[in-house]
């Protein structure tokens, strides 16, 4: 697929056929509803659903530029993002949503859709409680930073991975 061998920003159309030819996620012939649903500033967030069978993923694209003033950014960064985030889901796979492929050449992380969840900041300004966030927020802690430190994780295989 020659289109996608080299960097560009994908808009709506280009999305469904990278999901679609390019990954294998969908099939051709399927009906997608595509929206993105970035803030705006750094990335390109997009929310591809197939509307017979609800399946959804999200794409997540970097660019070499800020949306909002233009400067350089590094492309590198969804590259870091992926990495961290397939580290997390080896070691606590029902906190972190699970990553389907990382494309480099396109700076494009492909991963589930998170999006039924809410985001907690909101739910507490709202004054909902949550009794087992404490042991939940723990055990992520313990099991990502703990796990991940020079005193578990040979420094020597850190640094390969």
């Amino acid at each position: 697929m020659l289109k996608f061998n080299s960097h560009f920003l994908m808009g709506i159309e280009d999305i469904k056929e990278y999901v679609s030819d390019k990954l294998g996620l969908f099939d051709k012939e399927s009906e997608l509803e595509i929206k993105e649903v970035g803030d705006g500033n750094i990335n390109y967030v997009f929310i591809v659903k197939e509307t017979k069978t609800n399946k959804s993923v999200v794409v997540k694209q970097a660019d070499v530029l800020l949306r909002s003033s233009g400067r350089p950014l590094d492309i590198n960064r969804n590259k870091i993002e992926a990495d961290i985030l397939k580290i997390q889901y080896d070691l606590v796979p029902e906190f972190i949503p699970e990553i389907f492929y990382y494309d480099e050449t396109m700076a494009a992380l492909t991963m589930e859709d998170i999006s039924a969840y809410k985001n907690l900041r909101y739910e507490l300004e709202e004054k909902r409680t949550f009794p087992k966030f404490a042991d939940e927020i723990s055990t992520f802690l313990v099991e990502t930073l703990l796990s991940t430190t020079d005193l578990v994780w040979n420094r020597q295989d850190k640094k390969t991975q």
